[in-house]
């Protein structure tokens, strides 16, 4: 076996068990070893370290790839050292993992922190990961390194004070290093022009990424997901021609996604906390609207017609013809987004200097959706802002909402409400009356 041949990767994956006497289809992570030239790929037993931590402990798929990935970063790092001999790694060319020793890990974590400058939350998760392997490691009887010797007898139930031990020259983030790191902070709305900048965002996306246009007309006038979005088939849009249209969200991954290793952006995540028959949304329409679905339907039709559409259902499609995963939608939306800036620039837009030094992801249609609603008259109606958005309860809102404009009494009511139930009939809903209301809006924009 030549190392230079080989990769470790990880994949989410599909395995049947049996659950209270019936076999049941359930998703978990697998490391393994990657061919690199025929890209097979070899499952590695090291794979039940994380479902025996994380996935029986009930973490989400998406939670598991932080470790995950860790992990196959740490193995590859080991792979790399032996490729160039390094003298400290020598011995894991004879015994293999079970000549795996801490100071591995902490060389490891010290050129992690080199290459990426960690911040210290993110340092110390990661020395937690490595830990609870190690520890895992010794239970198998897998390694040979006496772990318990370093352990800090008093702060005996921290497994990360292993790392602690002079003896290992492990370096921790300072605030020199912090300071060279820049964080940019999550814009979540276009602020108090909210409007005219989404009926830009939305031009400009008709012109440079046409094909997900009407996506982006979706999660600003529907608040949904980026997951959401691609999961969508043609018959999901339930519409009567400019007069309404709401959206039906289901999971689709298994019929969409299943050429993908991992469907972690495509998890449409409202499935996580509804059935799916109440799993639907009302989108506030407009002329806008229309033109870009009207505009989207040729486009899909042009392509059927061309042959270029492997799934006719599927409502985004890739150049390939494939349904469009979740991350090449975010590609082109951060495409749009960067001409978006463009022309703010070129016409000396105001708002230009609160979005330069900021991400603004597919997470800001949501967060649009949210406070153009509360313009609409949710500013003191916290629970039927849940019940809009299609959230269970007010808490999930709050985060989404530009303090900077809204009035004091949405906050005050949200904390009030925080954590109360709505009735999940109702979810996604939005009465005729604030539609009318929005459609005059809209009328002024126009």
């Amino acid at each position: 076996m030549q190392l230079e041949n080989f990769v470790f990767v990880y994949r989410e994956v599909e395995i049947e068990k049996k659950i209270l006497g019936e076999f049941r289809i359930t998703k978990t992570h697998q490391i393994c070893v990657q061919d690199i030239s025929s890209k097979i790929l070899y499952p590695h037993p090291i794979s039940n370290f994380i479902n025996e931590k994380y996935r029986l402990n009930g973490k989400s798929q998406s939670s598991l790839s932080v470790p995950s990935g860790l992990i196959c970063r740490f193995l590859n790092y080991l792979i790399k050292q032996l490729l160039v001999n390094h003298i400290d790694f020598m011995e894991l060319k004879q015994k293999g993992l079970r000549g795996l020793t801490l100071s591995h890990s902490c060389m490891f974590l010290n050129y992690e922190m080199s290459k990426k400058l960690l911040d210290k939350k993110t340092f110390n998760q990661y020395k937690l990961y490595l830990a609870e392997l190690y520890f895992y490691l010794k239970k198998m009887n897998l390694i040979d390194e006496a772990i318990e010797k370093y352990l800090d007898s008093s702060s005996i139930n921290s497994k990360v004070s292993i790392f602690k031990h002079p003896s290992l020259s492990l370096e921790n983030p300072n605030r020199e290093m912090e300071h060279y790191k820049v964080v940019k902070h999550k814009t979540k709305d276009f602020g108090i022009n909210r409007i005219k900048l989404a009926v830009l965002f939305i031009k400009t996306a008709r012109d440079y990424e046409p094909d997900i246009a009407f996506g982006i007309c979706l999660q600003i006038f529907g608040g949904l997901r980026r997951g959401e979005v691609v999961n969508l088939s043609r018959a999901d849009i339930k519409s009567s021609e400019r007069q309404s249209m709401s959206v039906e969200i289901h999971d689709r991954r298994n019929e969409f996604f299943q050429r993908l290793s991992s469907t972690r952006t495509e998890n449409p995540k409202r499935l996580n906390y509804l059935s799916s028959k109440l799993c639907r949304q009302t989108v506030l329409d407009n002329d806008l609207l229309w033109d870009t679905y009207n505009n989207h339907l040729k486009y899909l039709n042009k392509r059927i017609k061309n042959n270029s559409c492997l799934n006719p259902s599927a409502l985004f499609l890739d150049r390939d013809g494939n349904p469009m995963s979740g991350q090449i939608y975010e590609r082109k939306f951060n495409k749009a987004i960067m001409k978006f800036l463009e022309i703010l620039k070129e016409n000396d837009f105001k708002e230009l200097e609160d979005f330069e030094g900021t991400i603004l992801g597919t997470h800001i249609g949501r967060g649009v959706y949210t406070n153009i609603l509360i313009d609409l008259g949710f500013g003191d109606k916290p629970m039927q802002l849940a019940i809009a958005r299609g959230d269970r309860n007010t808490d999930s809102a709050f985060s989404y909402i530009d303090s900077r404009q809204t009035e004091l009494k949405l906050s005050e009511g949200i904390n009030q409400l925080r954590n109360q139930k709505t009735d999940e009939n109702d979810l996604g809903k939005i009465s005729e009356f604030v539609i009318k209301k929005w459609k005059r809006e809209m009328g002024k924009i126009g």
